[in-house]
């Protein structure tokens, strides 16, 4: 009877710890996708941006601008 225990409750704590490990990868799954998405979005109004400017388009190039005290203030984009 106790050994029945001891194996059902190892299972149940088993079972729970993967739930709880698949939970945590599926988040940070979501996050990363959020991010490539918003890098997808920005490259594509980059692309457009230089375009409409007269380039050919858009080198991949982005830098920060800072501005007095060094304190970003824009991006400067790469076009070609």
């Amino acid at each position: 009877m106790l050994e029945t225990y001891v194996r059902t409750r190892l299972a149940v704590e088993d079972f729970v710890r993967r739930q709880a490990e698949l939970a945590t990868r599926s988040e940070y799954r979501w996050v990363w996708l959020v991010l490539i998405g918003i890098l997808v979005i920005a490259a594509a109004v980059a692309w457009i941006y230089c375009r409409n400017a007269g380039y050919r388009g858009f080198s991949g190039h982005i830098q920060a601008v800072k501005g007095p005290l060094g304190i970003k203030i824009g991006i400067k984009i790469g076009c070609y």
